[in-house]
This record gives C-alpha cells, sequence and structure tokens, in this order.
C-alpha cells in the first residue's frame, strides 16, 4: 500500500471563556486520573466524546483519557486498572460508579500493509499523530481539565458551531480504514441534527460492502449504542437510504424495502419513546418489533399455529395427561434465530423473542387469559407485553397483563419471582469467627 501523507495541523488553545464548559460537569474520576498521571509526568487529557457532548448541550455518557503513557506505564501507575483490548490496547480503570478508559497516542502503523483497513493499532506516538486516528474534527479535541482549556488542531471547535460533519482524511482512505467510522456518521449526523454532505454520502453508498470486514463484536456493540440513543428508527432509516444497513442488518434492510417499512419504523418509534433505564434496558425489545411484521405474515408460521392448535385439541380428547406438542413455538424461535444469530446476538435473546411472539399470537384473547399465567415468571413475557400493551385492543386483557408483570419489583436487582430463595453470602472473616467460637465452645466444655 502507498504512504499516506500527514497532514500538518496548526493548533488553536480555546480558552474557558470561549468554550464556556462548566468544570462541575466533570467526572470527578475522570479529573483524578489526569491529575495521576500529570504528577507522574505524564500528558493527559479528555477526548472524544465527553468534550463534544458538553460543547452541543449534552450529557456524556463517559470519559475517555488519552495520554502520552504506554498501557504497562498506566497499569502501574493505577492499581485499579486493567489492559484489555488487542486491535486497540486500552486501559480500564475501575471506580465503583463507572470506568475510565485510557488510551495511549497512536502512530500510523511503520510496516506496509496489503490493505488500507487498520486490524492492529498498537503503534504510540505523539498527540500530533493521535489527531490523524480520530474519525472526525468534533471527536478530535483535547480537553484539559486542570487548566480548563481546549486544544483544537483541525478546526474542530468550529465544526460544531457550523453543524459540519468532517473527517480527518479523504474518505476513500478514512472509510477503508476503519468502516466502521460510516455508521458513526450517520448516528452522529440524526443524533446531533448535522447534515451529511452529499461528497460523504455517496462515498458511503460506495464502501458500504466494507463494514462486513469489520468485527461482529463491534458491530454489535455499535448497533446497541444506537437502540439506547432515542432516535434508533431515525438512524435505521438513515442507515437504509446509505446502503449500510444491507451489510449491517440484513432482515431489517429488507423489510424496509417493502410494503412494511412504515409500520415497522413507527412500532421502533414506539419502543424508542419508552423511558430508557441505564441499569433495566431491554435491548431485546427493539429487536421484537423489527420482526413483528414479518412473523405476523409469515404462511409458515401461520400453519404451524394451526397445527398446533389442533394437535392440543385432539390430545386433549384422546390423552388427557400427554404433555403438548410445540411446533409453532419452534417455529417461532427457528425464525428469530435465522433473524439475529449472524447478527451476534445471543441466543438466548432470540429464544425470548420468539416465545415472545408465541404467547401474544397464541394466547392474545380474553378467553385464554388465564393460561398467561404459566409464563410471568419467564423473560420472554416482559418482552410479550410490549406486544399487548401497543397492539392489543382489549383493554381488560392489557391491564391483567400488567398485573402479572413481575420481572422488575425494584430498581435495585431483578426478581423472577418470589420462589427464587435469595443466596446468603458469607465471608472469609465471618467463617474464621464462626470456626474459631465454635472450637474456643468445645475447649471449655471439655476443661468442665
Amino acid at each position: 500500500m502507498k504512504s499516506i501523507e500527514k497532514k500538518k495541523h496548526n493548533l488553536r488553545i480555546i480558552e474557558k471563556e470561549e468554550h464556556k464548559i462548566d468544570p462541575e460537569l466533570i467526572s470527578k474520576n475522570a479529573v483524578w486520573v489526569i491529575e495521576r498521571l500529570n504528577n507522574a509526568g505524564y500528558d493527559a487529557y479528555i477526548v472524544g466524546g465527553a468534550v463534544r457532548d458538553l460543547l452541543t448541550g449534552r450529557e456524556p455518557k463517559d470519559f475517555d483519557v488519552v495520554t502520552d503513557a504506554t498501557p504497562s506505564q498506566v497499569r502501574r501507575i493505577f492499581r485499579n486498572s486493567r489492559v484489555i483490548g488487542r486491535r486497540f490496547r486500552l486501559v480500564h480503570i475501575y471506580f465503583s460508579d463507572m470506568i475510565i478508559e485510557t488510551s495511549t497516542f497512536r502512530a500510523d502503523p511503520s510496516e506496509e500493509r496489503e490493505e488500507i483497513m487498520i486490524r492492529r493499532d498498537n503503534e504510540y506516538g505523539t498527540i500530533e499523530d493521535d489527531v490523524t486516528h480520530r474519525d472526525f474534527g468534533f471527536n478530535a479535541l483535547y480537553y484539559d481539565p486542570v487548566n480548563q482549556v481546549i486544544l483544537d488542531y483541525v478546526s474542530g471547535f468550529e465544526d460544531i458551531h457550523n453543524g459540519i460533519i468532517k473527517t480527518l482524511k479523504k474518505e476513500n482512505i478514512s472509510f477503508l480504514e476503519d468502516p466502521v467510522r460510516m455508521l458513526r456518521a450517520v448516528k452522529y449526523s440524526t443524533l446531533l441534527g448535522f447534515k451529511l454532505p452529499d461528497d460523504m454520502i455517496r462515498h458511503i453508498k460506495k464502501y458500504a460492502k466494507e463494514i462486513s470486514k469489520c468485527s461482529k463484536n463491534r458491530l454489535y456493540e455499535e448497533i446497541n449504542k444506537i437502540l439506547k440513543s432515542t432516535k434508533a428508527s431515525a438512524i435505521f432509516e438513515m442507515l437504509h437510504e446509505c446502503k449500510l444497513l444491507k451489510y449491517l442488518i440484513p432482515f431489517l434492510y429488507k423489510e424496509l424495502d417493502g410494503k412494511h417499512r412504515n409500520r415497522i419504523l413507527e412500532e421502533i418509534r414506539m419502543v424508542d419513546e419508552l423511558p430508557k433505564d441505564k441499569d433495566k434496558f431491554e435491548y431485546e425489545t427493539y429487536w421484537a418489533m423489527a420482526l413483528l411484521a414479518g412473523m405476523e405474515n409469515s404462511s409458515k408460521l401461520e400453519k404451524s399455529l394451526l397445527a398446533e392448535l389442533k394437535n392440543d385439541s385432539r390430545i386433549k380428547k384422546v390423552v388427557p395427561n400427554q404433555p403438548l406438542q410445540r411446533p409453532y413455538l419452534d417455529a417461532c424461535r427457528a425464525y428469530v434465530e435465522d433473524k439475529l444469530l449472524i447478527l451476534n446476538i445471543p441466543k438466548k435473546i432470540c429464544e425470548d423473542i420468539g416465545k415472545a411472539f408465541y404467547i401474544y399470537k397464541k394466547y392474545g384473547s380474553w378467553e385464554k387469559a388465564d393460561k398467561l399465567k404459566q409464563f410471568k415468571f419467564q423473560s420472554a413475557f416482559a418482552i410479550s407485553i410490549y406486544y399487548f400493551e401497543f397492539f392489543c385492543n382489549d383493554s381488560r386483557l392489557v391491564d391483567y397483563v400488567k398485573t402479572l408483570n413481575i420481572r422488575k419489583k425494584n430498581m435495585t436487582e431483578e426478581t423472577y419471582g418470589k420462589h427464587r430463595r435469595k443466596k446468603r453470602i458469607v465471608s472469609r472473616k465471618h467463617c474464621r469467627k464462626v470456626v474459631t467460637t465454635k472450637k474456643m465452645t468445645e475447649g471449655e466444655s471439655e476443661n468442665g
């Protein structure tokens, strides 16, 4: 591969009077990490999404730190840390309520590569080198919380104020180096209200297929971020227009190309409008809504439902105690697994979504409401409640189903029923105390 020319960047220091970032909004843990690195003789800054969010009036979800210290050096400074990653070696510094992800300034790989795509990126350099590794200008701002200044090498501060999405290299290089950048460009455009340039849209359509070369774990993580963004419907719609959805979520791309496009987007939008609890968020609810139209219009599932109902009535007449066969349940699970397993979604989630649809379709009438009790302790039932709440016309049945939902009784732990006992956790110190007390009692009894 031909060597890529490095651009020289002009540093602009933005003082606190201009950027107006409130120090109270900065995580105390992130500031402590940076101060500790500074005291050890290293430079360190808050970088990326946190700085962008603070400048756009959004609440940062996390605070990433970048430094000139190598991962092993960071690890020696912080005992509450762990080195992770293969493609990018990072250090996670653990606190009681959050993780501060710390990375080292990166430089371009020195060895020749047969392809542009970066698969390993663990060569370290200066902050000027690191700038070129950022995806967009507004993500390449370095904030120093100690001196309360922003270091801007690429006019990222202006990009935010002008609502511009700009790659730091030419699109034909940037998107091939890391195809996930195309997905992020679409996501940021929707979340921040920034317009995608026509030339960038053209390049995304041209290189959309490249995203299938990325790690499934990375793509799964990015999709989950989209689902939790409260604008999943709008982002999926734009991903479809840019042809990225075809290689990212194939089944959803086909569905949005068909006659159920508006219905699917509306159903996902309904889930977007639900309140999002950070600890109790359920990604499977989105997948359940995205698959609903296809499952309801599947002739194969319809035939299996009729076969199961016929089989249920026949067994009741002939052999009263014979366990019921459930071909419809098997068909529902198989349908979901066929669509979702290739996306790296856990099989347990696929099974729950299939069973949720099964519960809703087979027992979605007032006459069969009493049979819903058998499912109330199951995780699939919590998903089926959304089906009843959004699509069932019988208000009596909806109210009854809600009374059976005992999955989330409180905000501290997830419970599926009172019948599950809590395990008692006994510390080693307590065990030693009990043993010592027992020996002393036995000794006293032997000595009279």
